[in-house]
């Protein structure tokens, strides 16, 4: 008895982390303007999910003791929103749309996918090494190196997007953070392994 009560407080204490971890990003999102928020919103998300034991887990203390200072940041969040307003708009008129048309949804649908995968590598790298020098470069080479890595972010980014489509509630409470839960451990084992390879 006292087993199957620790474990289901066990996966409680994890449901409240994800919830928590969610609030965040939201916050984070709309504090930055929506627009210009993806970035700082992923830094953020994954800064609180690994460091979700320290003292003090609000979004000011979040922000003190993990300051963002990433330049042109706006830039590469606003190329997110553009492009996922292009396809929603396109969506929208998917019964009157000429082949051309068609096609640029398409393209707008995988540029948002590939634009969202890099900025997850690169607000997780930042996490871990918040004093490189060029942050937009490694991520991306990261994620050319690592090619597995950035597919299986790209394929947790479509089950998001399933998930929110089929059960709204679930995708806005739950689903961004157990997207950065699942793709920072994946991120993590891929450096683990490098390194590994790297020492033998």
């Amino acid at each position: 008895m006292k087993l199957k009560k620790s474990r289901l407080v066990r996966v409680v204490d994890k449901f409240y982390v994800l919830v928590k971890a969610t609030i965040r990003f939201w916050t984070v999102l709309f504090r930055y303007g929506l627009v210009y928020g993806w970035l700082p919103a992923g830094y953020y998300t994954f800064a609180y999910l690994m460091h979700s034991g320290e003292q003090g887990e609000s979004i000011k203390y979040l922000i003190r003791s993990h300051p963002f200072r990433l330049r042109q940041h706006y830039l590469a969040s606003f190329t997110l929103t553009f492009l996922m307003v292009i396809s929603a708009v396109l969506l929208k008129l998917t019964s009157k749309m000429v082949p051309v048309q068609l096609l640029i949804l398409v393209i707008a649908m995988f540029a948002s996918l590939i634009v969202a995968t890099y900025l997850t590598i690169l607000a997780y790298q930042l996490n871990v090494n918040s004093e490189t020098t060029h942050p937009y470069f490694e991520a991306l080479a990261f994620g050319i190196k690592h090619g597995w890595v950035s597919l299986s972010i790209l394929a947790c980014l479509i089950a998001v997007v399933l998930v929110a489509y089929l059960n709204l509630i679930l995708g806005l409470i739950v689903a961004p953070s157990l997207f950065f839960l699942v793709t920072g451990k994946m991120i993590d084992q891929s450096i683990k392994r490098n390194l590994v390879r790297m020492t033998d």
